[in-house]
């Protein structure tokens, strides 16, 4: 009897150790197959975020072939820019603080404007003054024709006036007029 009890125990031991033993596999299967499910959700994550990569690496190469192109649009589009700044170091001016450097442009063209509005006037007054000029002119020919004309008369009359001054000297003998009168 006592050996019986004593395989009883044995067997009630054993008997508890196999129900451990049981919960411990089912408790290391849950915990496996929750791992594989995990595992699973980890490859397919990963195989997600790989396909993202590659979509990405060729995103990112389709936008580095349109930054070159960009680039050389730029470089071409700069070049012909060039022509129209008489500043070499436009360029630098721009990069440093483009809105001073359009702000600055805006001014340089007001000011251009202002001074081709100036030019415009100035030519108007121009126009004006040789419209006065030639006016003078011609009053300035007319007025030499008169003086010429006047001279010539003048020359004329001087010298009717030497010769009825020389016809009076010799008709009074040199006198002068008080001593002609004087004697009259």
């Amino acid at each position: 009897q006592n050996n019986a009890k004593l395989d009883m125990a044995t067997m009630a031991e054993q008997e508890a150790a196999l129900q451990r033993a049981i919960k411990a596999k089912d408790a290391h299967l849950a915990a496996r197959d929750q791992a594989q499910g995990a595992l699973q959700i980890q490859q397919q994550t990963l195989q997600t975020l790989q396909l993202e990569v590659h979509s990405n690496d060729h995103s990112l190469q389709a936008v580095m072939e349109q930054v070159e192109t960009l680039r050389r649009q730029l470089s071409n589009t700069l070049g012909q820019i060039d022509t129209g700044f008489t500043d070499t170091h436009w360029r630098d001016r721009w990069m440093q603080d483009a809105d001073d450097f359009v702000a600055q442009c805006r001014q340089d063209a007001l000011n251009w404007s202002h001074r081709q509005q100036q030019l415009i006037d100035f030519q108007r007054q121009q126009q004006a003054l040789d419209a006065s000029v030639a006016s003078l002119e011609q009053t300035l020919q007319k007025d030499a024709e008169v003086l010429d004309e006047s001279t010539r008369r003048c020359a004329v009359e001087d010298v009717a006036l030497q010769a009825i001054r020389a016809q009076r000297e010799a008709f009074f003998a040199g006198k002068g007029t008080q001593a002609v009168e004087a004697g009259l």
